[in-house]
């Protein structure tokens, strides 16, 4: 098989090391068997894995995370909060206005109907339909302010009880608390409450941001040079994920066309001796470097 199938064939992530690792193996397959190629690509690409990998920064992965993920919950809960503003604000503008629109719909309906001229049927259906239209979209937009309320107060009450869960496990951190404060919701209170929780949020935000630089800094780094390490570790794992599938789809070839290379010649041809398996190449995926005899 073609190397540069290989990534379609096995449902492999598509990454510039992966793909850089296909065109090598390619290249190599060009003066050499497919297989001795995918053998020298693996050796490769795992050595490549091992030289970046800092044993220090490995021992702080645990930490940053642990770090990050608190931060990460609190800018999060402010993005939930933004929406939610952002929602009901749009939805009251446009019940407003709605509102606006179905008391004129309605006035020029009542003054048609009163003007003591006949009555054009089709005018009068056309202003009703547009006051009931009206009616439709502003009973929608209700219920959707509605909703957001609903929707708040159960984010609070869950979060309220995740929080209390936090507590009695002896964590802390988490933007579950922020939520202890708030009160319940309603259409009166619902923008100042959100407005006081985003704030919350972005404090709290704030402060884990200063932690997680506080804890990169004690390692010599930042939060994006450990980002950054994190991502070429991962592009390098792919890497290295692809060349053992690509071996292991080379050597699986291999052993199903064993035993047609070994099957019996027609009468009259020369009985040469099956090669033995061992002679395939191969290459300890777990360890150090080693070829069967």
């Amino acid at each position: 098989m073609n190397a540069a199938n290989l990534s379609q064939c096995l449902g492999l992530r598509q990454t510039p090391a992966a793909n850089r690792l296909i065109s090598a193996m390619n290249e190599r397959a060009e003066g050499g068997s497919p297989l001795e190629a995918a053998r020298q690509a693996l050796l490769e690409a795992k050595s490549r894995l091992e030289a970046h990998r800092d044993e220090r920064i490995e021992q702080a992965l645990d930490g940053y995370r642990a770090l990050r993920s608190r931060q990460t919950s609190y800018e999060e809960g402010l993005r939930l909060q933004e929406q939610q503003r952002n929602d009901f604000q749009a939805l009251t503008s446009r019940r407003d206005a709605l509102s606006e629109q179905l008391s004129a719909a309605r006035a020029d309906c009542e003054a048609y109907a009163a003007s003591g001229t006949a009555l054009d049927i089709n005018q009068y259906n056309r202003l009703s339909q547009r006051a009931g239209a009206l009616e439709s979209e502003l009973s929608s937009a209700c219920r959707g302010i509605s909703a957001l309320v609903e929707q708040a107060n159960r984010c609070t009450a869950s979060q309220r009880q995740y929080s209390d869960y936090l507590e009695r496990t002896g964590q802390g951190g988490y933007a579950a608390f922020a939520y202890r404060e708030a009160a319940e919701y309603s259409e009166a209170n619902f923008a100042s409450e959100t407005a006081g929780m985003m704030e919350r949020m972005r404090t709290g935000a704030e402060q884990w941001r200063e932690r997680v630089s506080s804890y990169c800094a004690q390692y010599g780094r930042t939060p994006y040079g450990f980002e950054c390490y994190l991502l070429e570790r991962q592009t390098l794992g792919d890497a290295y994920g692809a060349a053992r599938q690509r071996l292991a789809e080379l050597l699986y070839a291999a052993e199903r066309a064993a035993p047609r290379e070994q099957s019996q010649p027609p009468d009259g041809e020369q009985r040469t001796a099956p090669a033995p398996r061992a002679n395939f190449d191969t290459v300890e995926l777990g360890g150090d470097r080693q070829m069967d005899a």
